[in-house]
């Protein structure tokens, strides 16, 4: 194996004029012992490589291959670019391909090589690409530029294209899946383990997406590790025994779908009404994205989290962890002091002492609609030694959408108005979400209602803070700042803001929201709101609100975010009695599966129940206080899913005649804490009983010895089992199982 050509290597430009060597090196580069980073030259083609990771370049043709642990996994990928007011452009079509000589980089993922490529024609725009492989990591990083003599314009740069020619290629088995991963948390939105052996697919994933195998877990991550300008998207196609198309790009913008179509009834997109805004300059650089392989497509994901850490921290948090009560669930927007005191005094007197805390710490959340004076509420539950939270919408305007001179009013003491300060489009008209105006977090007026809003939470002593509606902040739009071209580019400045203008003692969780960018928070909320239900077939009886088995499919598919986007993976407040926005009345055996199912989410718990009934404070005595629970949840763990592939679910919701169908949420989940498993098993169905045999190796147990097993929730010791667990689960029901080593 030759390493290239030393004048190649010393050159600024490589074109290979000269051809490949003559003699054929090996098909596959081996590993070097110190696993580092390096290029070569194989068949005319440039190879950069670390032993894990390999990215050829044709520069004949400008196609790219990438090949990650032995498998390849894209072929004939491309870059594109899409110009204002010129063709697409694209590295394939452009008949010049050079490459730079390798640079050494050293950045937050270590120490590596960049190759760039450059693609030029006959004018005067040219595409860049620039891969990188670092010294023993089994990732590679890819990033598009558009450069040009004159400044341009472009509002979608794709940095992975694989089509025609080109083919994303699964490992072989009978489950081939693309996970589908919504922008935010809003809408009810699912993730969405798409399989591709059963018929045409199609559909925009965002930030990242993962291609796997289910029954062999092998899989590829690819996305994002920039979240600072574009919203990225990846679009893919693909039909059973054909081949998979996909595009990740940069310029996300995807307006909702009115009704109900599949897994996210249609709201699924970035809830745009604007294109996505446009950059200009001789430079214009696409996200950088990052693509990771593993044997077990859930490490892929946690590595995927890792590289999106190693860009931006998480926010962290070394305080309690927050046990407590939020109002929403009990209350509705019907809050009062009064109200709120009886909580505490039943938290305080009860629940806290039974060890519904930790370090005999616990908060109570006040969410939207308190009447009365929250200076003297915050003092009182100070003053019974409780943390006081809150709730703020920063970037949504709820006026009276009934007054047409709303926006006409005096935006607090700002000196604008309201029609000032809002959203509008290219066409100047107000933007409008969730019935409400969006706030221009650019123009100094907003920025003056945001940090108002933000001082008032510092001096009322908040000690929590919940985030709502924050996707509005990411919104398109013509924005008042000219030099902000894009959502991205607004909300990350305003949470940037927020951020650094809080008190550091406040902890942060956010509600419908983006994904990205994670660092300004503690915790982001893994689903939409969860009533309780047990699934979405009860739809009929709250069509407005998710389940535990919604909510745990959230989990299934998002549980790498815990330790490395944030802190916390925020499962919302559980409702054990009855959830007051909607009215509905939940069985016990229910609301014991919801306390469990966000107890293994990496979650705080907070409750969400009129504690000052005496139904209400005996079941949360019941289901809220068993040690070995409450014991998961203080040390801040996350269970993993067992099922890759879950079962379709299916609702029908009043008033629509389409079937929602989406992918459901796995029934088995495990936590490996060394000298023993924690298994979690749910039966999420309402009316069936569900019976299962877990072989013992599938838990990384050895199945020739016996294994002693606990029940967690009653801390019994139950029968050994030798070679699998074999259990039955009633209609609804919920287990929590430790298996020693």
């Amino acid at each position: 194996m030759g390493v290239l050509r030393r004048c190649a290597l010393t050159a600024v430009v490589l074109a290979f004029a000269c051809g490949p060597q003559s003699a054929p090196p090996p098909s596959v580069t081996p590993p070097t012992r110190e696993g580092r980073a390096r290029v070569v030259e194989r068949d005319g083609r440039a190879v950069l490589g670390n032993g894990q990771v390999e990215v050829e370049v044709d520069p004949r043709t400008g196609a790219v291959d990438f090949t990650l642990r032995g498998r390849r996994w894209l072929t004939g990928a491309a870059s594109t670019a899409s110009l204002s007011g010129l063709q697409e452009l694209s590295s394939l079509t452009l008949p010049r391909h050079q490459l730079a000589a390798p640079r050494e980089v050293h950045d937050e993922h270590g120490t590596g090589l960049e190759l760039t490529v450059l693609h030029s024609g006959d004018g005067e725009v040219q595409l860049e690409q620039r891969f990188t492989a670092y010294d023993g990591h089994p990732w590679v990083f890819v990033q598009t530029r558009l450069r040009s003599t004159a400044p341009v314009r472009s509002n979608h740069l794709g940095v992975l294209v694989v089509e025609g020619a080109g083919e994303a290629r699964l490992p072989p088995g009978p489950e081939p899946r693309l996970l589908d991963v919504p922008f935010d948390n809003d809408e009810w939105v699912r993730f969405d383990a798409r399989a591709l052996d059963e018929g045409p697919v199609s559909g925009t994933s965002f930030e990242l997406a993962a291609l796997y195998e289910a029954s062999s877990g092998e899989g590829l991550v690819l996305g994002s590790v920039t979240h600072d300008t574009w919203k990225t998207g990846l679009r893919y196609d693909a039909t059973p025994g054909g081949p998979v198309h996909l595009e990740l790009y940069g310029g996300a913008a995807v307006p909702d779908v009115p009704g109900l179509l599949g897994p996210t009834r249609g709201k699924d997109g970035t809830h745009d009404l604007e294109p996505h805004g446009a950059l200009e300059g001789t430079e214009v650089d696409s996200p950088r994205v990052v693509l990771v392989a593993a044997a077990d497509v859930r490490d892929a994901l946690v590595a995927f989290g890792e590289a999106n850490a190693r860009v931006a921290p998480r926010r962290q948090w070394t305080g309690p962890v927050p046990f407590g009560w939020m109002s929403w669930g009990a209350f509705g927007l019907q809050v009062t002091e009064a109200k709120v005191n009886a909580v505490a005094d039943a938290l305080v007197s009860t629940l806290v002492p039974e060890g519904f805390a930790d370090h005999g710490v616990a908060t109570v959340n006040i969410d939207a609609g308190l009447t009365g004076d929250p200076r003297a509420l915050v003092a009182a539950l100070h003053a019974r030694g409780l943390r006081a939270g809150t709730y703020r919408a920063p970037f949504t305007l709820f006026l009276d959408g009934s007054d047409p001179h709303a926006l006409d009013a005096q935006a607090g003491h700002t000196g604008y108005t309201y029609a000032q300060l809002v959203l509008r489009d290219a066409r100047g008209t107000p933007l409008r979400r969730h019935g409400a105006f969006v706030l221009d977090s650019t123009h100094p007026g907003g920025r003056a209602l945001i940090d108002a809003q933000v001082d008032e939470v510092n001096a009322l002593g908040h000690d929590f803070l919940k985030l709502d509606f924050v996707s509005d902040g990411a919104l398109e739009g013509a924005h008042f700042d000219p030099q902000v071209r894009t959502g991205l580019q607004a909300y990350q400045a305003a949470m940037r803001r927020i951020s650094e203008r809080l008190r550091p003692d406040i902890f942060v969780s956010l509600s419908i929201a983006p994904l990205f960018p994670h660092q300004f928070a503690h915790a982001r909320r893994l689903s939409c709101d969860v009533i309780g239900q047990l699934n979405d077939e009860l739809a009929p009886a709250a069509p407005h609100y998710g389940s535990t088995e919604y909510a745990l499919n959230a989990l299934t598919f998002g549980h790498w975010m815990h330790g490395t986007l944030y802190d916390f993976t925020d499962a919302d407040a559980v409702a054990l009695t009855r959830f007051a926005p909607s009215g509905t009345e939940l069985p016990e055996e229910w609301a014991r599966t919801r306390v469990l199912a966000a107890a293994i989410s990496g979650s705080m718990l907070l409750d969400s129940t009129d504690l000052s009934s005496s139904e209400g404070l005996a079941r949360a005595r019941r289901l809220l206080t068993p040690p070995e629970v409450t014991a998961l949840v203080r040390r801040r763990v996350v269970f993993r899913p067992l099922e890759l592939a879950p079962r379709l679910v299916q609702a029908r919701v009043p008033g629509y005649d389409e079937v929602q169908t989406g992918s459901g949420a796995s029934r088995l989940f495990m936590l490996d804490e060394g000298d023993a498993v924690v298994l979690a098993a749910f039966n999420l169905d309402a009316a069936q009983p569900w019976s299962s045999s877990v072989p013992l190796s599938r838990l990384g147990l050895d199945d020739g010895r016996s294994h002693a097993v606990t029940d967690l929730w009653t801390r019994r010791a139950l029968a050994p089992v030798t070679g699998q667990l074999d259990f039955p689960l009633a209609p609804g029901r919920a287990e929590l199982w430790r298996l020693a080593r």
